[in-house]
């Protein structure tokens, strides 16, 4: 689904102000300059956006986090059907992803996490 930025429309707890309008979803101005993705953001991009920063966007519009989720569960609502649900409702507990880091080069002795010289 294609995004159009509506001058008319204003940022609401209505989904967001969002309307659909033959086949497109209209969007307040204030919603895509919020997202900083530019004014060719694809859908999914706006809607992974807000998943992953919700408090950014409600300060962006001076709202409660109860208000965030409301208008998140009424953009939800409008596009259940024309939009994947997994991006619509991500996993609530993704998948751990343990960082790299160094490693200790091969042989040398670890103590308590630590690289330790060896001793002679």
């Amino acid at each position: 689904m294609r995004i159009r930025i509506d001058p008319a429309l204003s940022i609401s707890e209505d989904a967001f102000g969002a309307k659909i309008v033959n086949g497109e979803l209209h969007v307040p101005h204030v919603l895509i300059d919020a997202a900083g993705q530019g004014n060719n953001v694809s859908l999914e991009i706006l809607i992974v956006v807000l998943h992953d920063f919700p408090t950014t966007f409600a300060e962006s519009f001076n709202w409660t986090s109860e208000q965030f989720q409301r208008a998140m569960a009424s953009l939800a609502r409008l596009l259940h059907g024309k939009v994947s649900d997994e991006i619509l409702q991500p996993n609530p507990h993704p998948p751990i992803q343990h960082g790299m880091g160094a490693l200790a080069p091969p042989g040398a002795e670890v103590q308590d996490g630590y690289v330790v010289p060896r001793r002679k």
